[in-house]
């Protein structure tokens, strides 16, 4: 076991190179066992940033190696201290907290025999959560501190635990990585540990340093100091690299892993002049390449650097890791299209960023230039670069690159013009894809595609511009799919493109063509009773017919087609001159005049007519006048007895039918005297076809039976046993063909 003393001399700084060391005060919280939270760690072996070291914890020492029990939880934690009040009010003012526990520190002095000193360390929590049961776990902030101030000073110590390159003092809320709680400064977060970790905490930093610079000759107290901040449980801690403790410093490794390696072109003085050595031996990966006394040395070629610095007897030493990046970028030559053939004419010069930086990852173009000095020195950019005209003919261009590093190389960009002729296109296309006829619609412009290339084998590309310029620049590409800007023709601009550049530049031509104007689709009806006759179906085109092709559904092929049969006819019109075609439909139904019959009911005196129907039509009605309005009420009273006829007309125009019908009556006299007129007693308006009495009783005005007639009869004449009978009232009563009974009387005049 390790002395306080011996932990600080020999293992952290073991250097002759710092003057009279001593430690001058230690503490840290209390724990049953004798067990202490500071101490020595030796990683035996395993994946951990130092092999050796010391540390110094707000839990207990012995608590310190993995595994990580928690595993980035809440459960088992460490949790070892005790809401002791043990506090450290420097480390407190140093990193803007309070309200600390546990606090661990060792304080020592020495004097400074160098103008600089550093050391290296990482700092781990178990405050580090994956996962969290409450937001206020993100707010615990349990930090350390390296300070440092002149012996006896009553100056404030200065921390060097902080964010490289700002003043920001390091703890769990200032460096975390993603996860539940918001990352800050992410750069700087190594990881969160899993169960099989050397460490017994959830997670932990990267390695960073701590350095400043000192004045040889002056005394220096420094104190490491680690604390828990609002309460004791998620115990921390800080590992300090065994022998980091450095009194020259040669910088930062420049390496890839560190993303700043060297340019080929570059060079790097190491100065370590100002540690007032008497003398230094500089080596390259071990071998010893210079002794000087000015203490610097010029790097040129990769390699492990050191230098061994004498200084009043001590042998101080440093390295750094020099890696040196390169590489080669590809010219190119761009191939524009020169539509006048002068040789001058329009480069987009990004048009060669793929060929320059092809298959170089991470490597872009930054920047073009006239001369090849310009681009090395970053001075008279090309400004216009999308729109660059060429000053010579075949005029070379410069292209300057930059990696991720900001290594630099140039590529030459030839720009070569060419002045090749290609026949126009025409594309044609009808105005009703988009359901209006209005002179503007979609047009696929790859349509134009193989009639521009037929004559080109090695095409790469064909791109259309609204105009030439847009070509030359190629920029502002139409889509594939392009809806015209002008009302019925437009001109667009192809530009061919081979595996050099551009080819060609021609014509688009854009026809909207409008397609046949055709009356509307509509019904007709075929009149049945008309069969085997046929209807005329025109095509309905609106204009001159004969400048069209027709084809009808039932196989026509002319304007009109003859049917006599119901259905749905679909004739397609086509324009011959620009092929544009529409169709239309008739859609035919059966109709017919009307087989009527009559149907007579009520009393004499009291008729209801109703009018049946038999057909495909759709009927209206007039009663004995086609002058008078038709209707399309088909029962009828109040007629007066005697004949009628009814007319009945098909409203979709197979014509009009009728039907005669009678209404009976019953004479009130007549006059047998064989002059011929009412020499006859007899029903009135009886039509055999439409019966309305069955037969009919004549009686005296005594009840005598008469006479028995039937309406189909001549009728009674008068007689009685063949005796004609004297003037007088008779009486008489008709069975009616619903066996119902209808009586009356009449007069027989002599």
């Amino acid at each position: 076991m390790y002395t306080v003393q011996e932990l600080v001399e020999d293992v952290l700084i073991n250097s002759n190179c710092l003057g009279n060391v001593q430690v001058t005060s230690f503490g840290g919280p209390s724990f049953s066992g004798g067990d202490l939270s500071y101490g020595y760690f030796d990683s035996n072996g395993a994946d951990f940033p130092f092999t050796s070291g010391i540390v110094l914890t707000t839990g207990r020492l012995s608590e310190v190696p993995g595994p990580n029990i928690s595993a980035g939880g809440n459960s088992g934690v460490l949790r070892a201290g005790t809401n002791d009040g043990l506090r450290d009010y420097d480390l407190e003012n140093a990193i803007g907290i309070s309200n600390t526990h546990n606090t661990t520190y060792i304080e020592f002095e020495f004097t400074a025999q160098t103008n600089h000193i550093s050391f290296n360390y990482l700092f781990a929590s178990e405050q580090y959560l994956s996962t969290i049961t409450s937001t206020n776990q993100c707010s615990f902030t349990d930090g350390f501190a390296f300070l440092i101030k002149e012996s006896g000073s009553v100056d404030p110590y200065e921390n060097l635990a902080v964010i490289p390159g700002t003043n920001t003092p390091l703890n769990t809320t200032n460096v975390r990585g993603q996860g539940p709680c918001p990352a800050q400064n992410e750069e700087y977060f190594d990881s969160f540990n899993g169960y099989d970790h050397p460490i017994a905490y959830n997670g932990q930093t990267k390695v960073l340093t701590a350095q400043t610079n000192v004045v040889p000759g002056v005394r220096y107290t420094i104190k490491l100091a680690i604390a828990d901040q609002g309460n004791a449980y998620y115990d921390s801690a800080v590992f300090i690299q065994a022998g980091s403790f450095n009194v020259i410093d040669l910088g930062s490794d420049r390496t890839f892993s560190s993303n700043n390696p060297l340019c080929e072109e570059d060079s790097l003085l190491l100065d370590v002049s100002g540690s007032n050595a008497s003398v230094y031996e500089w080596f390259m990966d071990g071998v010893s390449q210079e002794i000087n006394t000015i203490g610097t040395f010029l790097v040129t070629q990769p390699g492990t650097y050191s230098v061994v610095a004498t200084i009043n007897g001590c042998l101080a030493t440093d390295d750094i890791h020099i890696e040196y990046d390169s590489f080669v970028v590809n010219n190119a030559t761009i191939t524009q299209c020169d539509p006048d053939g002068d040789g001058y004419t329009e480069f987009n010069l990004f048009d060669a960023n793929s060929i320059i930086t092809q298959g170089l990852q991470g490597v872009q173009v930054v920047g073009f230039y006239t001369t090849q000095t310009d681009a090395e020195n970053t001075t008279n950019a090309i400004a216009n670069a999308t729109n660059f005209i060429n000053t010579s003919v075949n005029q070379i261009v410069y292209a300057r690159t930059e990696n991720r590093y900001r290594c630099s190389s140039l590529a030459k960009i030839s720009l070569v013009t060419v002045t090749n002729t290609i026949d126009t296109v025409i594309l044609d296309t009808c105005d009703d894809k988009d359901g209006y006829i209005d002179g503007f619609t979609s047009f696929n412009l790859k349509d134009a595609d193989i009639p521009l290339t037929q004559t080109i084998p090695n095409w790469e590309e064909v791109t259309y511009f609204l105009t030439e310029l847009e070509a030359i620049q190629h920029l502002n590409r139409l889509p594939d799919f392009y809806t015209n800007v002008q009302q019925y023709t437009q001109v667009i601009y192809a530009r061919i493109d081979t595996a050099d550049g551009c080819f060609g530049i021609t014509t688009v031509t854009l026809n909207v063509h409008v397609p046949p104007v055709l009356e509307p689709n509509s019904q007709v009806y075929y009149c049945t009773d008309t069969y085997p006759g046929n209807i005329e179906l025109q095509a309905g085109v609106i204009g001159n017919p004969s400048e069209y092709d027709y084809l009808w559904s039932n196989g026509d092929t002319t304007y009109s087609t003859y049917v006599n049969r119901a259905g749905i006819y679909t004739v397609t019109i086509t324009d011959r001159n620009s092929g544009c075609s529409d169709s239309r439909s008739i859609e035919v139904f059966d109709s017919s005049i009307a087989n009527i019959s009559v149907s007579i009911s009520g009393n004499v005196g009291n008729y209801t007519v109703t009018i049946n129907t038999i057909g495909d039509g759709v009927y209206t009605f007039a009663m004995d006048d086609t002058s008078r309005p038709f209707t399309s009420e088909n029962v009828f009273v109040g007629l007066a007895s005697g004949q009628h006829t009814i007319y009945v007309r098909d409203e979709n125009g197979c014509g009009i039918s009728s039907k005669q019908f009678y209404l009976i009556d019953f004479p009130k006299f007549f006059t047998p005297n064989a002059d011929g007129y009412n020499d006859y007693w007899q029903v009135l308006g009886h039509d055999a076809m439409i019966p309305q009495v069955k037969t009919i009783f004549i009686f005296d005005r005594l009840g005598k039976l008469i006479k028995e007639i039937h309406p189909d009869s001549e009728g009674w004449d008068g007689t009685y046993i063949g005796s004609p009978l004297p003037s007088s009232d008779y009486w008489f009563k008709a069975i009616l063909i619903d066996n119902s009974i209808y009586q009356g009387h009449f007069t027989l005049k002599r």
